[in-house]
């Protein structure tokens, strides 16, 4: 939690995104934990305004608009020394 940056960090204390909400943005590198906490929330037509999304949406979200995915790649797949480091942790 000491990652979050202060506009979530904010939100979490004034009990607005649950501590699951905060674990899953305070992983996150600084400058995308804004984006994120953007996508927390849905627009309600009732009174209350804001609501955050579940959980499970927030980290679909995450998966599919932060974390980037093999095929995106900026290292070559095939470089054998990858796997050979990864071999040896």
């Amino acid at each position: 939690m000491a990652e979050l940056i202060p506009d979530v960090a904010e939100v979490f204390h004034a009990n607005q995104i649950t501590a699951r909400h905060a674990i899953l943005i305070a992983r996150l590198p600084q400058e995308q934990q804004k984006n994120a906490l953007a996508a927390a929330f849905h627009e309600d037509w009732r009174p209350k305004g804001k609501q955050a999304v579940p959980v499970r949406e927030l980290a679909q979200w995450i998966r599919e608009n932060i974390i980037l995915t093999v095929a995106e790649a900026v290292f070559a797949l095939a470089d054998l020394s990858l796997w050979q480091q990864r071999a040896r942790v």
